[in-house]
């Protein structure tokens, strides 16, 4: 307990540092919060794993608007004093604002972390972002929490991550602390409709752009009201490796690297900007080589790794009337998609 305090009071430190000496690089540079005080503002905040880097290359940088990608949100999240014009001032030196403009802004840890590291609070950065852009319209993706869980504990294991453990004992450690609360999509969704109005929140799901990309880019361009400047391009990102024989051959590769790694952070021998080049580079590595090697002999996607019958039960037991709640306010059958129900 004193470990996890100690991280989070790190956390919030470094990221008020960062977003200080930022500020103090900024001098008195003023936007005219005009920008954004009279034209419309477009919220996509995720939720992560739901194609945003899709939407991110292949939609959003086509639009007649202004546009905000892969937003640093340490500020918003985690600063004890929030101040709404200091961060309109920072999103102004991010990009030339163009006042007749509409202003997009997608980063899906606007949500949160994706494994819901209470680090970030959800529901704070909800407030703060009608407290910034009252008027705005929201746009979230949601996606069945089966395939959340397995997309993000896999791609923690082979490729954004130092996850050793094998999948039930990683959902002990992870799902009633974190990812339970995380994934009750219809209540971070009642509180931005509660926020900014039911009109202006839109809500879709993610299996619907895989099925029909078309239409699912059409409902987006329609809620946010703008023109596109060409015909995107379908094509699938980030796509990621289930196959239990490469996920267990990595995780074994991750086991003494993470071992190392959380004995140089807990005794702060490594900062975490050490931590971070290092993990970069590493994740780099193994895509190069282990797993490229290992793609050439297995199919990513067969024999795929799965959840115990009593973890599925669990998750199912848990999401499920959340679920129904959240099919009446989209107005959508989602059960189709396999979501829990």
């Amino acid at each position: 307990m004193q470990r996890q305090t100690t991280d989070l009071t790190m956390a919030i430190e470094n990221g008020v540092k960062k977003w200080s000496r930022l500020s103090n690089q900024l001098g008195d540079t003023v936007l005219s919060v005009q920008a954004f005080q009279y034209s419309p503002v477009y919220l996509h905040i995720g939720y992560h794993k739901t194609g945003s880097t899709f939407l991110q290359k292949r939609v959003f940088p086509f639009l007649d608007a202004n546009y905000f990608k892969s937003l640093d949100a340490t500020y918003l999240a985690t600063s004890q004093s929030y101040d709404p014009h200091q961060f309109i001032e920072l999103l102004g030196q991010a990009c030339t604002i163009e006042e007749e403009k509409p202003t997009i802004i997608s980063q899906e840890t606007l949500s949160g972390r994706g494994d819901g590291d209470p680090i970030w609070n959800q529901f704070t950065i909800a407030e703060r972002l009608y407290q910034t852009f009252p008027h705005a319209k929201i746009l979230i993706v949601v996606r069945n929490q089966l395939e959340y869980i397995l997309s993000l504990y896999t791609m923690r294991v082979v490729n954004r991550g130092l996850e050793r453990l094998c999948l039930s004992d990683y959902l002990t450690q992870k799902f009633e602390a974190r990812l339970r609360g995380k994934l009750q999509y219809d209540a971070l969704v009642n509180r931005y409709t509660s926020l900014f109005g039911f009109t202006n929140v839109l809500v879709l799901p993610y299996e619907q752009l895989a099925v029909d990309s078309a239409d699912f880019v059409s409902q987006v361009l329609g809620f946010f009201d703008v023109t596109q400047s060409h015909k995107f391009e379908h094509a699938k990102e980030n796509v990621g490796i289930r196959n239990e024989r490469i996920v267990q051959i990595n995780r074994y590769i991750n086991y003494p690297i993470s071992v190392i790694i959380d004995f140089l952070r807990k005794y702060k021998i490594m900062s975490p900007r050490y931590y971070s080049q290092f993990a970069n580079g590493y994740f780099l590595l193994k895509r190069l080589t282990l797993n490229a090697f290992l793609g050439k002999f297995m199919d990513p996607n067969d024999n795929v790794v799965d959840f115990s019958p009593e973890w599925k039960k669990e998750i199912i037991d848990a999401f499920k009337e959340g679920n129904h709640r959240l099919a009446d306010v989209m107005d959508q059958d989602i059960a189709q998609y396999g979501y829990p129900w």
